[in-house]
């Protein structure tokens, strides 16, 4: 038997597709079915919102389905095999707009330590890679929130001063074009402070990419 057959034996892994229930073998990550995998496309049209110090945008698709639960599977189940299928599945679209921005540098928001410590990567990061992207870490993170999305308003707007940028990477950022990439957009406060933080220490442009969008 092979080594998911086992894990699902034993009750480590889904038997069934965890969006749309069928039962199968789910090739390299045994969560979800190829068909779901495959209805990964992107959303249009989207209602775009301004968001303070982003110059633009894109969403590639909505918090909901297939997508929200593969999201949910890479963060909460650890599910590095499922992060390369949906950078995979955003890379055409992601690189499309990278062409269009032409950005000096790619970067994502950081965890903090204890979130990193316990998930032991960063989704964002992680699937950055997967889509062929190398990212530069420009921001650290310090405090012990919670994720941005389980936050009021006001609690995250308390929330991202926790953000800062890196000493050592500020010759990076001086007028420089930088997009900054990220899983789930709610409210945009987080992005637009990251980016208040970037045009502060002197960069020409903000840009964002975002996986999906809260409904």
């Amino acid at each position: 038997m092979n080594l998911v057959g086992i894990l699902k034996g034993l009750g480590l892994i889904e038997r069934e597709c965890i969006s749309c229930k069928k039962e199968g073998y789910f090739v390299g990550q045994g969560y979800v079915c190829e068909e779901c995998l495959q209805s990964i496309k992107p959303y249009h049209p989207i209602n775009y919102v301004h968001i303070d110090y982003i110059f633009s945008y894109r969403v590639f698709g909505i918090y909901d389905g297939v997508l929200m639960d593969v999201i949910k599977s890479i963060k909460f189940d650890l599910n590095k095999p499922l992060a390369k299928k949906l950078g995979q599945a955003i890379k055409p679209y992601l690189w499309d707009y990278i062409q269009q921005v032409n950005p000096d540098c790619v970067t994502f928001p950081p965890l903090n330590y204890r979130r990193l410590w316990q998930r032991g990567f960063n989704h964002a990061e992680l699937i950055l890679k997967h889509a062929g992207v190398t990212p530069i870490k420009l921001f650290i993170r310090k405090g012990f929130s919670k994720p941005m999305a389980l936050l009021s308003k006001e609690e995250r707007e308390k929330a991202v001063k926790e953000f800062d940028l890196r000493k050592e990477t500020l010759d990076l950022i001086e007028n420089k074009v930088i997009l900054i990439f990220d899983d789930l957009i709610t409210s945009g406060t987080t992005v637009s402070y990251l980016a208040k933080l970037l045009l502060m220490a002197g960069a020409s442009q903000v840009h964002a990419f975002f996986v999906a969008k809260a409904i």
